[in-house]
């Protein structure tokens, strides 16, 4: 049961009164402020509006995307509400490490997926200050690499658009609790946005709570009617846990824990400043540049799958009741003598099971930006809209890991958590640094051929450079640099016999390149769950040459898209 509050608040100024016109206008570039009729674009696009994700009390932005859109669906390996696997029409995005990402998200025009593994952290993006979402499907080559499934544009509420304050908290099963407060206004050309957001809960399983807090700010200035700014900050802090999954001989116990403490932190520091300039009755110029800091740094308790014994029934080389051998703790399994070994006292009769712990830490640089020009002239006396655009993402991370040997009191009431051999100290397995650059120049066209038909053309070239350096200077072998490039087109038309009815055939080509993990871990006799050697094999990047073809129905009223096909 959920509970839910919620005060308004007064304007500094009246809201501008908006009239809701009876077209459905959607984006066609990651950069905000470009649309165009639903019914003038070869793709089924699915919107939401603040309004409706408002009626859907989802606990995260992406039970906000399944409960509005169809096709989206989720899954929960980690057992955590704010670590799910978003799936698109088969295509994925996920924050799990190693998962190959097909979508891409956007918000306010800054690229959100990581550049470390293109991996998407959802407890960064800020629910409650999200005015509007777009799902684009397909692997439209416009809105860049490893758009293979589709894209998703958020846009944020600002002090023009939002004026007034909300404050909302809810309550529900597991301990949850959620809050936020939203306040907005606007003075002449002035505009301000702020909302905080907090979410908590125990979770459903043992030792698996979560706790998210959100920060959003926008400040927007509009000095005329040809001019408008936007500069944005994005703060996020998160602790996660998640247990792992359970052996089949646990069944009776479905909320314990395996093994733990598994936990993620991350902290997040976004700027995005943005503008629009109307040159003139034709030409407009948008941009923007952005800054990503983040820091994450993750727990895992791990169990070791493997034994080896002496004729003594202890591990190789060890004496029994003689002085403890630190180099056999986590390596072997030690319940098949009688009495059975423990590893920190050999005389004792716990069966403890060897484990170890691994800690990794995460910290990424990312910062890039969009330019592009939009013209509106006719062309052969009929209308046409023509855009242009260059664009740059780039990241650097560093990736440190540390092995612990431990173990496992399995025999005690504390079962499944993960003790760490103090003082021994945490070993260093992996420390290396990466950096990604992405440039991309684009091209969309939409040509009115009758009143009733457009056409629209466009493409993308990227040119995408991964490198690896070895920060120790102890595995020189994941040193290497890779590039790939290709141009990808697209192609589309729509018919609408009606304003509300019609039918579309599209063709897209997309491209996703490998992140610098896989590229790594490519040659199968050679497996990896971190880099290891990035010469192995030369990676090609991979595309998607979707087609589609089907008809749809854009009822005046409502906001979705859904198409036949």
């Amino acid at each position: 049961m959920t509970i839910l509050a919620v005060l308004s608040g007064v304007a500094l100024a009246d809201p501008p009164v908006q009239q809701l016109g009876e077209i459905v206008v959607v984006g066609i570039t990651p950069l905000p402020g470009l649309n165009v009729p639903a019914n003038q674009v070869p793709l089924n696009v699915q919107t939401a509006q603040a309004d409706d994700l408002e009626h859907v009390h989802g606990q995260s932005l992406t039970d906000l995307l399944q409960r509005n859109f169809q096709g989206v669906n989720l899954t929960q390996s980690q057992g955590n509400p704010w670590q799910s696997n978003l799936s698109f029409h088969g295509f994925t995005l996920s924050p799990l490490l190693g998962s190959p990402s097909g979508i891409s998200l956007y918000v306010d025009g800054v690229r959100q997926n990581e550049p470390f593994a293109e991996t998407m952290n959802w407890e960064v993006i800020p629910g409650f200050a999200i005015r509007n979402v777009e799902l684009i499907p397909g692997s439209s080559p416009v809105y860049g690499r490893n758009t293979l499934g589709g894209a998703l544009l958020l846009t944020s509420k600002s002090g023009f658009t939002d004026a007034g304050g909300a404050f909302a908290i809810s309550g529900g099963s597991w301990g949850r609790i959620q809050e936020s407060a939203e306040f907005g206004a606007y003075s002449h050309t002035f505009g301000f946005y702020a909302g905080v957001g907090s979410d908590y809960e125990s979770g459903w399983r043992s030792y698996s709570p979560s706790r998210v807090q959100q920060l959003f700010l926008r400040a927007d200035w509009e000095p005329d009617d040809a001019t408008d700014m936007a500069l944005s900050y994005t703060g996020a802090h998160a602790k996660l846990f998640g247990t792992q999954t359970l052996p089949i001989n646990w069944a009776d116990t479905p909320k314990a824990a395996f093994t733990w403490p598994d936990y993620f932190v991350n902290n997040l520091s976004q700027f995005n400043l943005r503008g629009s300039r109307q040159l003139s009755d034709d030409w407009a110029l948008q941009a923007n540049a952005y800054l990503r800091i983040s820091q994450g740094r993750g727990f895992n308790s791990n169990t070791n799958d493997y034994a080896s014994y002496d004729a003594d029934g202890g591990p190789p080389g060890y004496a029994a009741n003689g002085p403890f051998d630190t180099g056999s703790v986590g390596r072997y399994f030690y319940s098949g003598v009688t009495p059975p070994y423990d590893p920190l006292s050999p005389s004792a009769t716990i069966n403890n099971v060897p484990a170890s712990n691994v800690l990794a830490n995460v910290r990424t640089r990312g910062y890039g930006g969009s330019v592009q020009v939009v013209n509106n002239a006719s062309v052969w006396g009929h209308d046409n809209q023509f855009t242009a655009g260059v664009s740059l993402d780039a990241g650097s991370t560093v990736f440190s890991q540390f092995g612990q040997p431990a173990f496992f009191p399995y025999d005690t009431g504390r079962r499944g958590e993960s003790f760490g051999l103090l003082p021994f100290a945490l070993d260093p397995s992996t420390d290396a640094g990466t950096s990604n650059r992405g440039y991309g120049v684009y091209l969309v066209d939409v040509f009115r051929l009758t009143d009733a038909i457009h056409v629209t053309l466009g493409g993308r070239y990227d040119f995408s450079e991964l490198a690896v350096n070895d920060r120790s200077g102890q595995s020189p072998a994941i040193n290497g640099r890779q590039t790939f490039h290709r141009f990808d087109p697209s192609a589309g038309l729509t018919w609408a016999f009606t304003p509300t009815f019609g039918a579309y055939v599209n063709y897209d080509e997309g491209m996703r390149t490998p992140t610098p993990i896989e590229v790594e871990c490519a040659d199968p006799a050679a497996p990896c769950a971190l880099p290891n050697d990035f010469s192995v094999v030369h990676s090609r990047c991979c595309t998607a040459m979707p087609q589609a073809a089907s008809s749809r129905y854009l009822p005046k009223t409502g906001r979705r898209s859904p198409s036949s096909a």
